[in-house]
């Protein structure tokens, strides 16, 4: 491998974990991020670990559709590479976290990260149906909430994201 290919690789890497924590930061620091947590952390605590990683593979790969969706028409390499390395970090995290619960007898935390993880990743869905379809009246209430999101979907400045979306209607 290539110093240059790895170097890419490590941003790659670098890039979806500070992502992870940015959103999971941008996340909580609302109310409205806190109920999609809770109630994806409710099912993680009624579900077993395979359970877990096939719900989690769902909610990565939706997101990855919504997203080829609206790119449709430039399909970038990259973020097909970003999204695989997301889903093998959320993967490792949960795994790490569990054998190490395993191992001292308590199981807690890696359900937290599995609640987490698909919640982000909800975020990211909730931004991409609202780039596909700005009139739908349940995310219309997120607008604001995920102009950050959004604007990183689209590449506009987030003060012009509900001027983007009205202009969509």
């Amino acid at each position: 491998m290539s110093y240059n290919k790895k170097s890419e690789m490590e941003q790659s890497i670098i890039i979806v974990i500070s992502n992870y924590f940015a959103k999971c930061i941008t996340l909580l620091g609302t109310y409205l991020g806190w109920i999609p947590t809770i109630l994806l952390s409710l099912i993680a605590f009624l579900t077993p670990l395979k359970a877990l990683f096939i719900i989690l593979t769902i909610f990565v790969f939706l997101d990855l559709f919504l997203a080829l969706w609206i790119n449709r028409k430039k399909i970038q390499s990259n973020k097909l590479r970003l999204t695989l390395i997301k889903y093998c970090f959320y993967l490792l995290l949960i795994s790490l976290v569990y054998s190490i619960e395993f191992i001292i007898g308590f199981s807690f935390f890696y359900k937290v990260i599995f609640a987490l993880s698909c919640s982000v990743e909800l975020w990211s869905i909730m931004g991409n149906m609202l780039v596909i379809n700005p009139n739908m009246k349940i995310l219309s209430l997120f607008k604001t909430l995920l102009a950050g999101e959004i604007s990183k979907k689209i590449n506009i400045k987030e003060d012009k994201i509900t001027e983007f979306l009205d202009n969509k209607l």
